[in-house]
């Protein structure tokens, strides 16, 4: 009979403790965080104060219990497990939660709690929704390209100037020669003396 009842009273109990979640968890409103694929991301996770002493922890809402993504007992300092950190900020009363990398299956519902062992754990909800990016053509190749034939254009534009002005100068050089007086004109009669015997 003892066996018995304290079977009944382990049991009363459980179902007690998990109602009482269910009803903290009915009332709660979710905080919804974004974020795009392969990027970080940071959000932040309050609690009550005078609550700064106890364990943190962040898991995923369809995760066992004791399956925590990231827990610490350590304050003001970051502690990371694989992707995921949280650093227990104690004067501001919340805890930040760091995804290093998102990936799209990330997408879900995740709980920040404050552990307790005589009561219901502190629990906030994080419905978190992870972006596909959308891939847009490398222009990178197309723009060096760009740059290339506008290299090769100023390279030809240049060339065009100093021809010009190289032909420019000749002009005026030829033209500057023409109109200076000759310091010996030949005159007929040297014509004459050179050229003997024609007349």
């Amino acid at each position: 009979m003892i066996g018995t009842a304290s079977i009944s009273w382990r049991a009363f109990l459980a179902i007690f403790v998990i109602s009482l979640q269910i009803h903290v968890m009915t009332g709660i409103k979710p905080t919804f965080v974004s974020g795009m694929e392969g990027t970080m991301l940071d959000f932040k996770c309050e609690y009550s104060i005078g609550q700064e002493n106890r364990m943190k922890y962040f898991h995923r809402d369809d995760a066992e219990s004791d399956n925590y993504k990231t827990m610490t007992k350590e304050h003001n300092t970051w502690v990371r497990w694989e992707r995921f950190s949280v650093y227990d900020n104690t004067t501001g009363a919340f805890f930040i939660v760091r995804v290093d990398k998102l990936y799209l299956n990330d997408s879900g519902r995740y709980r920040c709690g404050v552990s307790f062992q005589d009561q219901p754990d502190h629990i906030s909800l994080i419905h978190l929704d992870v972006s596909k990016v959308i891939e847009v053509p490398d222009s990178t190749n197309n723009h060096k390209f760009t740059q290339q034939l506008l290299f090769v254009a100023l390279l030809c534009m240049a060339a065009m100037i100093f021809v010009c002005l190289f032909t420019i100068s000749l002009q005026l050089a030829m033209k500057q020669r023409r109109s200076a007086p000759l310091k010996k004109r030949q005159t007929s009669s040297d014509y004459e003396t050179m050229m003997p015997g024609i007349k």
